[in-house]
């Protein structure tokens, strides 16, 4: 193999080790299912969703970017709030806001499970307003 050769797999190896996989989307539950969201945006700032219409809307935020998620990079980046869906006290959902990124896992999954999304500011802004913070 020629040098040149090399140098093009070798180059080509490294842009692929480095990209994003698309993830699948989130099991996205029905608002009639939920009786709580918690969110936390530190470790002494949390509040409880319990407002039907609150998480309806919540749930019909996420349902419309369901599509589109992808796996980090390097390491998963750290959110600004996590939102923790709840049937009583069985986790549902995991939702993550961070800047110009939403994340999430379905709450029978654990961390390698993260998947991001690209947010708008407009759509950011719109989440924060949705979780009350």
């Amino acid at each position: 193999m020629t040098r040149y050769m090399l140098s093009i797999v070798l180059s080509l190896t490294v842009l692929l080790l480095g990209c994003t996989h698309r993830a699948p989307a989130l099991a996205v539950p029905d608002a009639k299912q939920v009786t709580r969201i918690t969110v936390t945006r530190s470790l002494t700032d949390e509040r409880t969703i319990t407002q039907s219409d609150r998480i309806a809307a919540l749930l019909r935020f996420i349902a419309a970017h369901n599509d589109g998620w992808h796996t980090a990079e390097t390491t998963f980046p750290t959110p600004r709030i996590t939102a923790n869906v709840y049937a009583n006290d069985r986790l549902l959902l995991t939702v993550f806001l961070g800047s110009g990124w939403m994340g999430g896992r379905n709450g029978d999954q654990s961390a390698p499970e993260n998947r991001l999304h690209d947010l708008s500011a407009n759509d950011a802004h719109e989440l924060e307003t949705l979780l009350g913070t």
